[in-house]
């Protein structure tokens, strides 16, 4: 008997030089109840750049200043013991580097996993994710949190991208997965 459990792999994005959005337009669909995207060796062309999370119908993605909700704790190391917690109500799209900002420096790359909960649902997309990286403060930090679209509504697309000009340096790896 299969119970068809684990985890497909159904999409790639290598990023390009400057590539200014990862999208996996259409794809998060009644299929599988959860999906993950993972990311590694992630870094912005321009310094100093958050990355942040945006789900969305098509190639139309949500980004009004009440749109979602997030909350997140930020631990660094080596030399900060005490982690630092963020919330939010007012962005366009939850930073899945809350607080930290991803820099051009050598080693200086985001790596971590996105979890989406039932985004074909017509109910709030709910989402989690968990990011580790080498900042521009020259700190190793971890980052958890979790977010969600305030309306109701079937979300079958998922974007990433960073708060200001410049976009994804290449060689960026994200790959999106469906789980059972």
């Amino acid at each position: 008997m299969s119970l068809n459990v684990g985890r497909v792999l159904l999409s790639t994005i290598t990023t390009t030089a400057a590539q200014a959005t990862v999208d996996f337009d259409d794809l998060l669909d009644a299929t599988y109840d959860t999906y993950s995207i993972e990311f590694s060796n992630v870094a912005p062309v321009t310094d100093v750049r958050f990355m942040i999370a945006r789900v969305g119908t098509g190639s139309t993605y949500d980004a009004g200043a009440s749109d979602y909700h997030e909350t997140s704790v930020r631990n660094i190391g080596p030399t900060s013991t005490v982690p630092t917690g963020f919330s939010d109500s007012s962005s366009s799209g939850p930073f899945i580097t809350q607080g930290t900002a991803m820099g051009t420096g050598t080693g200086e790359l985001a790596h971590g996993n996105i979890t989406i909960y039932r985004p074909s649902d017509v109910e709030n997309t709910f989402f989690k994710w968990e990011t580790s990286l080498f900042g521009e403060t020259a700190n190793i930090i971890t980052i958890q949190g979790t977010g969600m679209r305030t309306s109701q509504a079937n979300r079958p697309s998922f974007r990433l991208l960073l708060n200001s000009t410049g976009g994804f340096a290449a060689d960026g790896v994200f790959k999106l997965y469906g789980i059972r």
